[in-house]
C-alpha cells in the first residue's frame, strides 16, 4: 500500500469529469471558546493499494495529549480500476467537537493499518474590545 497523499480542507468538489478540487486546506482552526464545533471538514485520501478489492478505511481524530478520539468513521473503499491505479476518498466529518487547545491529527486507517496522519492544530482567539464598544449580554 503506498499513500499518494492525505489531507484536510474545509470542502472539496467533484467535477463530473472526476477532477477533485479542494479548498481550503486545514492546518489550523480558532474560536473563541470551547467547546468549540467545527461544522464539517473533508478528509481527502489518494493511495495505491496494488489489488483491485475492497478495503475497511477507518479515520479517527486524535486530541492533544493523545487523549481524545473524535468522530470514528469507519466504511469500505472502492476497488481500483487495476493494479497500479490509485483510488482515491473524500471522506466528510461533521460536528467536529474540539474541546481543548492543542495539537490533534487526522489519522487513516486501510484494513486497520495506519497509513497516513495529518495534524492540525486548534487555538483560542482571544478577542479584544477597544474603547469598551463590547459589552457582555
Amino acid at each position: 500500500m503506498r499513500l499518494n497523499f492525505a489531507l484536510i480542507a474545509q470542502s472539496v468538489n467533484i467535477a463530473e469529469d472526476g477532477k477533485v478540487e479542494i479548498y481550503n486546506p486545514i492546518t489550523e482552526l480558532s474560536a473563541s471558546a470551547v467547546p468549540a464545533v467545527h461544522s464539517e471538514a473533508a478528509v481527502v485520501i489518494n493511495f495505491l493499494t496494488g489489488d483491485t478489492n475492497e478495503h475497511d478505511l477507518g479515520i479517527k481524530i486524535i486530541g492533544s495529549y493523545n487523549k481524545d478520539c473524535i468522530c470514528p468513521y469507519a466504511t469500505k473503499t472502492k476497488p481500483a480500476k487495476s493494479v497500479n491505479e490509485p483510488t482515491g476518498h473524500v471522506v466528510y466529518l461533521r460536528e467536529i467537537v474540539l474541546e481543548e487547545e492543542g495539537d490533534y491529527r487526522v489519522e487513516v486507517y486501510v484494513d486497520k493499518k495506519l497509513l497516513a496522519t495529518v495534524p492540525f492544530s486548534f487555538r483560542i482567539v482571544r478577542v479584544s474590545c477597544p474603547d469598551g464598544l463590547c459589552e457582555r449580554r
